[in-house]
This record gives C-alpha cells, sequence and structure tokens, in this order.
C-alpha cells in the first residue's frame, strides 16, 4: 500500500519536473526587423505629427515676429507675453520630439547585429521599456501641440484685434523701387532740362547779340540771368547726390526686412525714407519753377529790345 502510494507521489514529481521543464525551456521573442519596423512607424508617425502641429503655430506667430512691437506699449506687452508661452509650448514639443528619437536610437544600439529579442534577456525589458516610453512621450507631444495650437489661436486672434488695425507698415522693397524710380526721374529731367536750356540759351544770345552795343545794360542782364539759369538746373545735381545718400541710409537701416510696422522702433527709418522723399520732390519743383521764372524774366527783357 505504502509502495502505491511512493510510486503515484514519483509519478506525480516527474510530470511536474516534465512540465516545469517544458515551460522553462519555452522562449518568447521578437523579430528585431518588426520591432524596427513597428517603432520606426511610431517616431516617424510623431515627427510628422510634430511639424504639422509646429508649422500651424509658427504661422500664427510669423506676422507679430515681423512686425517686432516694441514692448514699452502695454497691449505690445501682452502680446509678447502671449507670444512667450506660445513659443515655450513648442519647446516643450520639441523635448518629446527629441526624447522619442533618443529613445529609437538607444533601441538601434541595444538591438545591433540581433536578429530576435529573447523573453528574459536584458534586451526583452529594455524594448518593453522603449515601447513605452515612445508611445508615452508620442501621447505627450500630441496633447501638448493641441494645447499650443490652441494658445497660438488665441494669440492670433489677440493680434489681429488689438494689434493689426492700429499699425501701419512700410513696405521696405517698395520704398526702395521709389528711391530708384525717382533717381530716374531725376536723370531724365536733368537730360531735359540741359537739352532745353542749350537750346534756349543759343535762341537768347541769337536774339540780343545785334544789341550789344545799343542796349548794353539789358543785354548784361539777360546774360547773368542766363547764367543764374544755368546754375540753377545744376541744382539737381545735389538733389540726385543727397538721394544716393537717403537711399544708401534706408538700405542700411533696413537690411534683411521686408516690411516695417510702425509699432517697431525701426519705423523712423520709414517715415524718415518718406519724408526726404517728399522733401527731395519739392526742391525738384523749385528748381523747375525758378527756371521757368528766369525764362519768363529773360522774355520779358528781350521784348523791350523789339
Amino acid at each position: 500500500m505504502h509502495a502505491h502510494r511512493l510510486i503515484i507521489f514519483l509519478s506525480v514529481l516527474l510530470f511536474i519536473s516534465i512540465i516545469s521543464g517544458f515551460f522553462s525551456s519555452c522562449k518568447v521573442y521578437y523579430s528585431v526587423d518588426d520591432a524596427k519596423s513597428q517603432l520606426s512607424k511610431a517616431v516617424s508617425d510623431a515627427e510628422s505629427n510634430s511639424v504639422r502641429l509646429t508649422t500651424q503655430i509658427k504661422s500664427f506667430l510669423q506676422q507679430y515676429h515681423e512686425m517686432r512691437c516694441d514692448p514699452g506699449n502695454p497691449v505690445y506687452a501682452e502680446a509678447e507675453q502671449r507670444a512667450k508661452k506660445t513659443v515655450e509650448g513648442l519647446d516643450v514639443m520639441e523635448s518629446y520630439s527629441v526624447r522619442i528619437k533618443e529613445t529609437y536610437t538607444q533601441f538601434l544600439n541595444y538591438s545591433n547585429g540581433k536578429s530576435k529579442i529573447e523573453s528574459g534577456t536584458p534586451e526583452w525589458k529594455s524594448f518593453k521599456t522603449t515601447r513605452n516610453e515612445i508611445k508615452s512621450n508620442a501621447k505627450l507631444l500630441q496633447s501638448k501641440g493641441e494645447e499650443s495650437i490652441k494658445s497660438a489661436t488665441q494669440f492670433h486672434q489677440f493680434i489681429e484685434a488689438k494689434i493689426v488695425p492700429s499699425v501701419s507698415y512700410c513696405d521696405v522693397p517698395n520704398t526702395l523701387n521709389q528711391f530708384q524710380s525717382a533717381m530716374e526721374d531725376l536723370s531724365r529731367s536733368q537730360k531735359k532740362h540741359i537739352e532745353e536750356f542749350k537750346d534756349f540759351e543759343k535762341q537768347v544770345n541769337n536774339v540780343i547779340q545785334p544789341y550789344q552795343a545799343t542796349y548794353p545794360d539789358v543785354c548784361t542782364k539777360v546774360s547773368s540771368m542766363l547764367k543764374s539759369m544755368k546754375t540753377a538746373g545744376l541744382g539737381i545735381n545735389k538733389i540726385k547726390a543727397g538721394l544716393l545718400e537717403e537711399t544708401s541710409a534706408f538700405r542700411r537701416s533696413t537690411q534683411g526686412m521686408d516690411k516695417i510696422y510702425s509699432c517697431s522702433g525701426g519705423w523712423s527709418a520709414a517715415v524718415h525714407a518718406q519724408q526726404q522723399l517728399e522733401k527731395l520732390k519739392n526742391e525738384l519743383a523749385g528748381i523747375e519753377k525758378s527756371m521757368q521764372d528766369f525764362n519768363a524774366q529773360i522774355l520779358n527783357e528781350i521784348n523791350q529790345l523789339k
């Protein structure tokens, strides 16, 4: 009876031993290529999402950054704080993106040269940690991205309502084109004045030549006015020099800019440029009027000789 029980007991032990040996020899594993493919897709999806969200957020910030508003104004100061908060959100998103990439790089390092990752090995534990960290950081990235989009949208709405309606801007390329056009107009005007004056001077000298002896005072006065008229015309050279100087100064002060906004410290350059253009325009108009006046006076003197 006891022998029978012992046989049964030994049989049970043998069965347990066999079962235990079976399970202890059974290993679960992941193919490294499959794992790499899954993780690579997760990283790629997270990066694409990050780029999409970041691009949208930066588009809201771009206009404000271009404006370069002086934070001394309370409204601009508030806009600066809102922009700062939005940028901080971008920085956090970037940190999650970096963690995801670093985690994937670590996987590539510890799986390098392996075809599979078996359960019970250090790589098995590392792989589980890698999957969890990538998944967790991808969720955090998505969450922070949505939060930042909301913040950026509110910021954009604030800018559109509080700043854009009251801010003027100067188009830098267009202003430089105005300077260039003004210079071309001056050159054409100068050429015209020179040609017209030469013809006028010749005609006047032909008219007064016969009266040099009989009306010397009138002829001398006419000749003097011709010289003054020529000198007045040369004033265009001074205007051209001033225009070149102002063009260079404006180009230096606006280097790298497409627009200057009235809320920025650089607005003075735009105002000065427009003032100088107007001033040079008025100076040219003054020269043209002076030439016309000399023309009329000379003709008036010549009429006295007839």
